[in-house]
């Protein structure tokens, strides 16, 4: 299966270093005959590991962090960003720096997963922006991002 942009797809077991754990993920574009798929993988930090939780002040939408204006973007707890009424249970977040993942989709579908529901267009519209203009972002990606950011803003562009 192809997955449209802004889908929000759930993995069970996604294999992670640290073993294997449920994670969800954001379809940020699909490129080139729909073979390479661009996702956004959420964290929620309980651990703290990737940031301090008490250094942020909660919100939707882009949070700086250490001097970056655009380290992250949240999703916080039971907002709902899906056009179906999806919302996260526990405050989420994309970190700009290693949210991203490729893959082409045939080794995506291999991970069986699950289409839960897709970003609202104006959602989506923020969390690409707020990756884009992200001075951690890898340079790869930003070409990627412009050019969805264009699809979603024809008259602005």
């Amino acid at each position: 299966m192809i997955y449209p942009r802004g889908s929000i797809i759930k993995i069970k077991e996604f294999p992670l270093p640290q073993g294997p754990k449920d994670k969800y993920f954001i379809v940020i574009d699909c490129i080139d005959d729909k073979l390479y798929s661009l996702l956004a993988m959420t964290t929620t930090n309980k651990s703290g590991f990737y940031f301090d939780l008490s250094a942020i002040n909660l919100k939707y939408g882009s949070l700086a962090y250490l001097n970056e204006s655009n380290f992250m973007f949240c999703f916080p707890a039971d907002f709902i960003i899906g056009i179906n009424g999806f919302s996260f249970w526990e405050d989420t977040f994309l970190l700009s720096n290693t949210c991203f993942r490729d893959y082409e989709c045939d080794r995506l579908e291999k991970l069986n997963p699950n289409l839960l529901d897709t970003l609202k267009t104006n959602v989506l519209n923020d969390l690409v922006y707020c990756l884009y203009k992200s001075d951690l972002t890898k340079y790869k990606y930003k070409s990627i991002l412009e050019n969805v950011l264009v699809e979603l803003n024809p008259a602005k562009m």
